[in-house]
C-alpha cells in the first residue's frame, strides 16, 4: 500500500529564450500554483525541472514552499522531449527505490511550455511517449500538459498525455497566469487520482474555459465573496 493523502508533483518547466515574452505571467502563476500546493492539505512535495537547450533538475522530492524560490531564467533552446524523459525516468527510478509503504499515492507530471519549435538532441516524441504511458498505465500517473498554440494538443499527444488532460494555452502573461490557476483547481477537485470516478481525471469545461483564456480576472468588488 502507497502512503495515502501523500500527493507527489513533477513539474517539467521551459526556460527557452522565447519564454522571455511571457516570463512574468509565468513566473506568477508558477508561483501562485506551488503557494496553493504548499498550502493544500495532507502531505505534497514537489521535483521541479526546468530546460533550455540542457535540462536541470532543480528541486527533488521537496517541500513546495522551498520550490518557490525558483526563478525562471529564460536562455537556449527548446528541448522538450529530452526534458520530459529525463524528468520521468529519474522520478520513476527515485520512486522505485522507496519503500511502498512511503510512496505517493499520487503522482502528476506538469509540463508547462510557450510551444515554439520543440525539439531533441537524445530522446523524440515516441520514446517519451513509450515512458510516459508505461507510467500512466502501470501506476496510474497523470500527465498535465499546457502548450501554446493550435499544436498543443499534437505535442501532448505526442508525448502521451491524454487528450483530457492537453491544454492550449494563450502566449500571453494573462494566459500563463490562468494556466496555472487551472492547474491548482484541477489538483483542488482531482488531488488523488485513484479515489475520482470514472471519467473525472479529465478537465471539466470550467477549468479548460480558463487554462485557454487570455484574459485578466477582474478584481472583486467591495461587498463580493
Amino acid at each position: 500500500m502507497t502512503l495515502a493523502g501523500y500527493r507527489h508533483r513533477i513539474v517539467v518547466q521551459d526556460r527557452s529564450g522565447s519564454m522571455n515574452e511571457i516570463l512574468e505571467g509565468a513566473q506568477a502563476g508558477l508561483d501562485e500554483f506551488l503557494y496553493a500546493e504548499a498550502n493544500a492539505p495532507g502531505k505534497v512535495t514537489v521535483s521541479l525541472w526546468d530546460f533550455s537547450t540542457e535540462t536541470r533538475c532543480v528541486h527533488s522530492f521537496e517541500d513546495p514552499d522551498v520550490a518557490r524560490g525558483y526563478r525562471i531564467a529564460p536562455r537556449g533552446g527548446t528541448n522538450l522531449y529530452d526534458a520530459v524523459w529525463q524528468a520521468v525516468t529519474a522520478e520513476g527510478a527515485k520512486l522505485a527505490g522507496m519503500a511502498e509503504w512511503e510512496r505517493p499515492e499520487d503522482v502528476t507530471v506538469l509540463v508547462a511550455s510557450d510551444g515554439e519549435h520543440n525539439t531533441w538532441d537524445r530522446h523524440d516524441g515516441p520514446e517519451v511517449r513509450a515512458v510516459l504511458e508505461h507510467q500512466q498505465e502501470a501506476y496510474s500517473w497523470r500527465v498535465l500538459y499546457m502548450g501554446c498554440g493550435k499544436e498543443a494538443f499534437e505535442e501532448g499527444a505526442k508525448i502521451g498525455t491524454r487528450g483530457g488532460l492537453s491544454v492550449n494555452t494563450v502566449r500571453s502573461n494573462a494566459g500563463q497566469r490562468n494556466a496555472w490557476k487551472m492547474s491548482s483547481g484541477y489538483l483542488s477537485r482531482v488531488p488523488v487520482a485513484s479515489a475520482a470516478a470514472a471519467g473525472s481525471l479529465d478537465l471539466t469545461p470550467g477549468e479548460r474555459s480558463l487554462g485557454e483564456s487570455g484574459e485578466e480576472e477582474e478584481p472583486a468588488t467591495e461587498g463580493e465573496n
